[in-house]
């Protein structure tokens, strides 16, 4: 095993400045915290969301988003790239490796961005530039997505057995031979000292000491487990195999109880507010199990494979998908929604603090959300000389159920001043289902006015965190008037920021 470090760091280390524990963000990570219960504390919408972005790719991406602390997001493609956006899915940066990336980033309070590579590196980036920091490379592919302590300790597992253990420099602290491949596992840590893995193998299940990963117990299953377990708020710890075999463990290693769920098992669970424990299968359905004894809650079919394992939002609805399967929502009983988007593939599933849904298939990473207000700005006629009447009208959208409270901003400009005044409406209530055309203003345009092309535009804003809802953009060109000056060049920005 040839193992290589690169430090660009200096002394760095000798002096840190900020915490190397987990981002406080809503989803820093692979199933969204270090116990991977993929369990958000916002609320996703129960209405049949909108899509506001999607960021086209090659390869398409399996590592799911992950959600920075000013709404950047981060993920990692088939084509071997780290790939930044902001909020509104507009290109921040992008950092290229020498293979295909399956490990999911992580975060860190100090603003560094973690990831393995087939390329048999894991990587070190400053996460709001992409800046690299160091690498730390052995000789197989690292696609076990790496967890973080509250030391800043990094843990992760690659396909040459050895689940490893790195301190936040970069430097090895420990190897554990586990006799199997590790490969779409990630170690998951229970806050009191303890990380399990599973893989290929006959040790099946392991629980290490993260101080120096010396091993505590082994619990063989039946078939390996090479998803990712999860750990209950009742301390207990969840986990499938290939085989469809489900079981819970409690932390001595004893098995609480197993069930046979009659079909390979590629998705890790997901662990619910009230309790139940969510797995999905490779035919097609998705599990609420009582975590107690493994009895069936409730089972429902979204499709003909599930790969994507679910996650669960604060009012137990449940999201999957696979690769023969759409995004399907779940009530907390088990009964379907919605679906959306398209076809997902493994683990892509990721929900920020406002609710929104990222997910990623094989040619894009998408976001969505509820139904956002829109707003439309009409000119009549927009083909004008002085002395004509104009008219501005603007219409407003609100295709969700629910009531909502915005900001509204009108306003022309151009070449020269027209007789129009901003309009402003702060506050503005619209109720569910509502459509709303008004005349916001009727002006005759002066003689002396300059010839050219004016736009209006037009803006829906979120009081609460002043983020645009909806942009539109209309265009009026005058054609006579006083001295000609340059068209201004119109065109919209789009409805997302």
């Amino acid at each position: 095993m040839t193992l290589v470090r690169l430090a660009l760091v200096g002394l760095a280390a000798l002096a840190p400045t900020a915490s190397a524990q987990l981002a406080m963000t809503a989803w820093p990570l692979y199933r969204g915290d270090a116990a991977h219960t993929g369990r958000s504390r916002a609320r996703a919408t129960e209405e049949t969301p909108e899509r506001y972005w999607s960021f086209p790719l090659t390869g398409g991406s399996q590592t799911g988003v992950m959600v920075g602390p000013h709404g950047d997001l981060y993920f990692g493609t088939n084509e071997g790239e780290v790939i930044s956006v902001d909020r509104s899915g507009a290109f921040r940066w992008r950092y290229r490796s020498q293979g295909p990336i399956r490990s999911a980033p992580c975060l860190t309070m100090d603003g560094m961005l973690y990831f393995g590579s087939f390329d048999g590196c894991v990587y070190a980036l400053k996460a709001r530039t992409g800046t690299l920091e160091w690498t730390y490379c052995i000789d197989r592919p690292v696609s076990s997505s790496i967890v973080v302590d509250e030391e800043g300790n990094l843990y992760f597992g690659a396909t040459d057995n050895m689940v490893r253990s790195l301190d936040r420099n970069g430097a090895e602290r420990w190897v554990f031979d586990n006799d199997s491949s590790i490969t779409a596992a990630s170690p998951t840590l229970d806050g009191q000292g303890h990380l399990y893995v599973g893989g290929y193998g006959p040790n099946g299940l392991v629980k290490l000491n993260t101080a120096d990963g010396s091993l505590v117990w082994t619990l063989p299953m039946i078939g390996p487990p090479r998803n990712t377990a999860a750990i209950h708020d009742n301390g207990n710890i969840y986990v499938g195999t290939r085989t469809g075999y489900f079981y819970g463990v409690t932390p001595d290693g004893q098995v609480l109880w197993s069930r046979d769920l009659n079909a390979e098992i590629r998705t890790s669970a997901a662990i619910s507010s009230n309790g139940n424990v969510i797995i999905a299968t490779y035919d097609g359905y998705v599990y609420a199990l009582n975590p107690d004894n493994g009895a069936q809650v409730w089972r429902t079919r979204i499709g003909m494979s599930v790969e994507g394992s679910p996650v669960v939002d604060a009012a137990n609805h449940v999201f999957a998908g696979g690769a023969l399967s759409p995004f399907s929502a779940l009530d907390s009983d088990g009964t379907l929604l919605y679906t959306f988007g398209t076809e997902v593939t493994d683990g892509v599933v990721s929900i920020d603090g406002d609710g929104r849904l990222y997910g990623g298939s094989h040619g894009e990473v998408a976001a969505f959300g509820p139904p956002r207000p829109k707003i439309r700005v009409h000119i009549s006629p927009q083909d004008v000389s002085p002395g004509e009447t104009v008219t501005v009208t603007a219409v407003v959208e609100n295709p969700s159920a629910a009531s909502v409270t915005v900001d509204q901003r009108i306003w022309i400009s151009g070449p020269d001043e027209l007789p129009f005044s901003i309009v402003k409406q702060n506050g503005r209530i619209l109720n569910g289902g509502l459509r709303d055309s008004t005349v916001v203003s009727a002006f005759n345009v002066p003689a002396n006015v300059m010839a050219g092309a004016y736009r209006i535009e037009g803006r829906l804003i979120d009081p609460n965190t002043a983020w645009e809802l909806s942009h539109a953009v209309e265009r009026l060109d005058l054609r006579a008037g006083g001295a000609q000056r340059p068209s201004l060049d119109i065109h919209s920005t789009g409805d997302e920021k």
